[in-house]
């Protein structure tokens, strides 16, 4: 089974409000319930943007991964964490120190960074939305600013560099 939590936008909520955390005790039920009826082998979560929120958002989060890693139904089985990385990430992509950070806080799930999840096993390509935005896409100032008149495709991982 996958679990895919994207854009989930997570703030210091001075600029926006968050989901209340109490979805996320929401969440962890509906996962447990397909993990019942699927007869699951495997539980892989993909995360995307930023976990710390002072209205305790992020805490949240985390506290459900946390528990949801301990559940005794999902307990044995596989439950690796992925966190997409996307265009408000850009630290992540700069600084390694993060990444490890964000490992420490999971230590007995070790999180991957990516900047994509391919799953053909179950039909999924997950990217992060920027990359469709053109509004918003890096592509366009990596290719009038930083170099300017080198063209790179829209996926080109130093669009996020």
């Amino acid at each position: 089974m996958i679990v895919l939590l994207s854009d989930l936008h997570i703030t210091d909520g001075s600029t926006a409000r968050n989901v209340d955390p109490g979805a996320y005790e929401l969440l962890k039920e509906e996962i447990l319930l397909n993990v019942r009826k699927k007869k699951t082998t495997e539980v892989h979560v993909v995360l995307d943007r930023i976990l710390a929120a002072p209205d305790g958002s992020g805490q949240a989060l985390i506290s459900m991964l946390d528990s949801l890693a301990l559940h005794p139904e999902i307990a044995g089985l596989p439950l690796p964490l992925t966190y997409v990385v996307g265009n408000h990430d850009k630290a992540f992509n700069t600084f390694v120190s993060l990444q490890e950070e964000l490992r420490l806080r999971f230590p007995h799930r070790a999180p991957t960074f990516a900047l994509s999840v391919v799953a053909p096993e179950y039909g999924l390509l997950a990217r992060h939305g920027h990359e469709w935005d053109e509004q918003c896409h890096a592509k366009a100032f990596w290719e009038r600013v930083l170099h300017n008149g080198t063209l790179i495709d829209r996926f080109d991982p130093n669009s996020r560099t």
